[in-house]
């Protein structure tokens, strides 16, 4: 079973968090890829919604699936030591939750003999530090894991929850 921190960052704190998932030695790639060979992005550039966040050492052992459909080559955290990394830009002063999901198992063998095997053990480590880093560098508002500008506009009234799906309204 997978293992997932929702948390809620606006893009003021995306320099500080590329920065805390360097200084644990990340590297971030893009979700697909047109040769499949890993895109590695400057982990400053978190203006992509939706990456991967490994280790440069585990580059070299992904599996990308081809897609004919979108004639283009993807990746998987379920399949691959790769941590998800899905940040979620305000639209129209609505928030919604991101998150950081890593699988410690994967899915091996075939169709008569599916089952699941473990990760490297250093890999599910190094997710489990990112994950670490990412909880205590959020600020816990309520029930909210809240980067710290936004744990400011809480602290300031700025902030308004706004339906049942985690909707938060930044208020003026």
């Amino acid at each position: 079973m997978g293992r997932q921190t929702r948390f809620y960052a606006h893009p003021e704190d995306y320099g500080a968090l590329a920065a805390g998932l360097d200084s644990l030695g990340a590297v971030a790639i893009d979700d697909r890829t047109p040769t499949g060979d890993p895109i590695v992005r400057d982990i400053a550039d978190l203006d992509h919604i939706w990456l991967f966040v490994t280790r440069p050492e585990y580059l070299s052992a992904l599996h990308p699936h081809y897609s004919d459909h979108q004639h283009a080559w993807f990746y998987s955290a379920s399949d691959d030591p790769l941590i998800e990394l899905h940040l979620r830009r305000p639209r129209e002063g609505i928030m919604l939750p991101g998150r950081m999901y890593f699988e410690p198992r994967a899915l091996a063998g075939d169709e008569v003999d599916l089952h699941f095997e473990d990760k490297p053990p250093e890999f599910v480590a190094f997710a489990e530090r990112v994950r670490r880093w990412i909880r205590r560098w959020c600020r816990k508002r309520e029930d909210l894991l809240l980067a710290p500008s936004l744990a400011a506009r809480f602290d300031r009234g700025q902030i308004a929850r706004k339906g049942i799906q985690g909707e938060l309204e930044l208020l003026s």
